[in-house]
């Protein structure tokens, strides 16, 4: 972990149900993406995306109000809010890239 165990994610929560693809008896029930923000809704709307648009729904998601729990490298849990800075969430996605990473 050349950018450091915590600030690397290892694990995130995602719904089941809040897309048609995230479940246990499809093959990419575990697939979520640092590339969409957490939680992410339409833009247009402020609501969440149709659960049939899952290229739109593989971000991270909860039940918790602004954010995502996440499982860092390092063993800690933080809370992810929903509007953290996209590529701040981009960098933490990664484990060599080199990016300095301020989550306090």
């Amino acid at each position: 972990m050349r950018d450091g165990t915590s600030n690397t994610l290892m694990l995130g929560e995602a719904v089941i149900g809040k897309d048609n693809m995230n479940s246990w008896s499809h093959m990419d029930n575990a697939v979520a993406t640092c590339a969409i923000a957490p939680n992410a809704r339409n833009p247009a709307t402020g609501q969440d995306y149709p659960p049939e648009q899952w290229w739109n729904r593989y971000a991270f998601t909860s039940l918790h109000p602004g954010g995502v729990q996440f499982a860092m490298t390092d063993g800690s849990v933080r809370f992810i809010q929903d509007n953290i800075d996209l590529a701040l969430f981009r960098a933490l996605g990664t484990h060599a890239g080199g990016e300095v990473v301020n989550l306090d």
